[in-house]
């Protein structure tokens, strides 16, 4: 309930600023009649981010770190915290909206995906939303495409992460060829966007504002759709043994499994659903607004066990190695069998400070943090004790940090 209220604020106030600055409200086929916005890539500004190091990680760890921050794609290494590169995007023209209009249009940059050693990412904020490819060691721009993606405005509710599958990027509402970006196909099942979430046997499976779709990956062509009267279905689903699992905000914030084949439902758990669900072990962890994350037994939503926090978890739970991480008051590491927790960081959690999902990568586990004044820092810690190696100021992550 915590991200559908945050959700209609947001909205409210977008449409506020557009009726106050005399802006025309554009429908889609408004956009698409439009020009292309100019987008002007280019480094970010010289302020460099400040790194802090505690402890150094072994020199073993060689991955890269990818995260975004507004309109800014970041590379870090992953051992030290160091800026490797950094890309702006930014967008510059001629804008529909009769006289003075400020603030002017911006990018926001959603979660990357990297795969064969290039980052695949969804900008948006004016117009259709763009699917952007950058080499991983340098930053340097290979494609774009317009591909409808919409990237969410909050890090716990981005959904517009792109797949990538056998040379073919699924990104919003289409399907692009790897190498170039070329329009594969194209789908308008959705509403005002569709967000493609997890592939799995030729079948694409996403949501809308409404609904849950399940598609053909070859050609866009829709196999099932579940749409409940009144729903409004989580950002994130997933996909296991058959089965998608996916929180419904509304009607009555549940947890509900469809089978995958023909979009039935299975079953329902009515524990007041939050977070995304993660499913591993023949378990879902899924957390609640009712202030506990909760391990169900996969096959019928049996309870295994569940932890009680001081807050609403709307955060998905990351499963490695038998450990479940999560982010509570703080980010947490529980024995993901029974609940029995290793480790817990508070870094002040507060109701004016938000933490992203966490990523982890070998032993280490990183994560961002913005306080209520907009200051942000990107942590490293010991995967097994939670304590800190490095962490980077500077840096106001709003989606999780991809490590390759």
């Amino acid at each position: 309930m915590k991200r559908l209220l945050v959700r209609i604020v947001l909205g409210c106030l977008l449409l506020l600023a557009l009726v106050s600055c005399g802006a025309i409200l554009l429908t889609q086929r408004d956009l698409h009649n439009l020009p292309p916005p100019k987008i002007v890539l280019g480094d970010c500004p010289d302020h460099l981010p400040s790194v802090s190091v505690t402890t150094p990680i072994p020199a073993a760890m060689a991955h890269t770190i990818y995260a975004s921050s507004s309109g800014n794609l970041y590379a870090l290494n992953a051992r030290t915290g160091a800026l490797r590169w950094c890309r702006q995007v930014t967008i510059v023209g001629d804008f529909p909206c009769p006289g003075s209009c400020p603030p002017p249009p911006f990018i926001i940059l959603g979660q990357p995906t990297v795969s064969d050693g290039v980052v695949y990412i969804c900008a948006s904020g004016y117009g259709d939303g763009q699917t952007y490819a950058f080499r991983a060691s340098d930053g340097a721009l290979l494609w774009q495409a317009v591909s409808d993606c919409e990237v969410g405005s909050m890090p716990i509710s981005d959904a517009a992460i792109p797949l990538v599958d056998h040379g073919i990027v699924y990104s919003g509402a289409a399907a692009l060829q790897a190498h170039d970006g070329r329009i594969i196909w194209a789908t308008h099942v959705g509403g005002s966007y569709f967000a493609p979430q997890a592939l799995a046997d030729g079948v694409l499976y996403g949501n809308d504002a409404d609904s849950i779709l399940a598609l053909d990956a070859d050609n866009g062509g829709v196999r099932w759709k579940y749409a409940p009267p009144g729903s409004i279905p989580g950002d994130r689903l997933t996909v296991s043994s058959g089965r998608v699992y996916v929180g419904m905000l509304e009607p009555g914030n549940e947890l509900h499994v469809l089978d995958a084949a023909n979009g039935a439902l299975l079953w329902t758990s009515a524990m007041a659903a939050e977070s995304n669900p993660t499913v591993a072990n023949g378990m879902v962890y899924i957390g609640s607004s009712n202030n506990t994350l909760y391990a169900l037994q996969a096959t019928d939503g049996a309870i295994r066990w569940r932890y009680t926090a001081p807050s609403s978890v709307y955060i998905a739970t990351t499963i490695v190695d038998g450990v479940a991480y999560a982010i509570l008051d703080g980010p947490y590491a529980f024995d993901a069998a029974t609940g029995g927790v290793l480790w817990h960081q508070s870094f002040g959690a507060s109701q004016n400070v938000s933490i992203t999902p966490l990523a982890v990568a070998g032993d280490v586990v990183y994560l961002g943090r913005t306080d209520g004044e907009g200051h942000g820092t990107i942590y490293a810690l010991n995967a097994a004790t939670g304590a800190v190696y490095w962490q980077i100021s500077g840096i106001q992550p709003n989606v999780p940090q991809v490590v390759e």
